[in-house]
Formats: C-alpha cells, sequence, structure tokens
C-alpha cells in the first residue's frame, strides 16, 4: 500500500540543466515540483516526506 521512494536528482537532465542556470532559486523544489504534478496528471498520489516530520520549525 505504502511505498518509500527516493529520487536522486544528480543525473537529472532537467536537473543539471536548472541547477547550472542562474534565475532558479531551488532547482532541487522545481523539480521535485514538476515531478508532483507529472505524476498526479498520472493519477499517481504522492506525499512529500515533510509531512511526516513529527516537529515544526526551523529546528528538529
Amino acid at each position: 500500500m505504502f511505498i518509500w521512494a527516493c529520487f536522486y536528482l544528480s543525473q537529472n537532465s532537467a536537473f543539471k540543466q536548472l541547477r547550472h542556470g542562474e534565475n532558479v532559486v531551488d532547482p532541487e523544489q522545481t523539480v521535485a515540483d514538476q515531478l508532483w504534478r507529472q505524476f498526479a496528471e498520472a493519477k499517481v498520489l504522492l506525499t512529500p516526506r515533510s509531512y511526516y516530520h513529527p516537529w515544526e520549525g526551523p529546528d528538529p
């Protein structure tokens, strides 16, 4: 029912291109957002790991 997935972006061509660009603040988040939309269009539900952190705020 549940699968933990980890995406390593270092070899992803879109990530590489964004990482070397000048106008992207967070290339990792940009690619994650693109993947999220593609999965949603394919009717695949993903939940970011940040939803499972038991704390709030900047310090864990």
